[in-house]
């Protein structure tokens, strides 16, 4: 691989947490053709208190966190389904995938938050017609939306703690 090729490479993974980037996401969804796939999915996870874990414990504890929330993510779904689409948002896609395994995904990745104390909002969309990738993406990210709004209903924000 010459230095360019190299340079590309790792420019289309984000610096901090080592997933694909936002630039590689938007080359994604710009290149996606729905003629080439009978299903797609995806995933949207928004990491619940940042602001208030980054003011408790600073922003490089911040990062570590970040990055343990894309290695949950990547550790279920694969390095290369898995962008940084924000601050503190991930979306993993997925094509061809039954919705049961998608499914299954995400609970396995919820379980990992779980495990390692970390808190995220999580929405999914799975489809095998009107594979509209921008439509989908603004589905999950509103079942995301959902996801969240009930934690915060549930958890006082000023008492959000756990790793998240």
């Amino acid at each position: 691989m010459d230095v360019n090729a190299k340079l590309m490479a790792k420019m289309r993974r984000d610096r901090g947490t080592s997933v694909l980037s936002k630039d590689a996401y938007l080359d994604y969804l710009e290149t996606f053709d729905s003629n080439l796939v009978t299903c797609v999915g995806a995933a949207y996870f928004d990491v619940n208190g940042l602001h208030e874990y980054n003011r408790d414990h600073g922003h490089d504890q911040g990062d570590v966190m970040l990055a343990n929330v894309a290695g949950a993510i990547m550790e279920v779904f694969g390095e290369d389904r898995v962008f940084r689409t924000g601050g503190d948002e991930f979306v993993a896609i997925c094509e061809d995938m039954p919705e049961q395994e998608l499914a299954r995904m995400v609970e396995q990745v919820e379980e990992l938050f779980e495990q390692r104390g970390l808190s995220c909002a999580v929405g999914y969309e799975w489809r095998d017609s009107d594979l509209d990738m921008d439509a989908m993406i603004r589905s999950a990210d509103m079942s995301m939306f959902r996801n969240k709004a009930r934690f915060y209903e549930e958890n006082d924000r000023r008492n959000v703690r756990g790793g998240a």
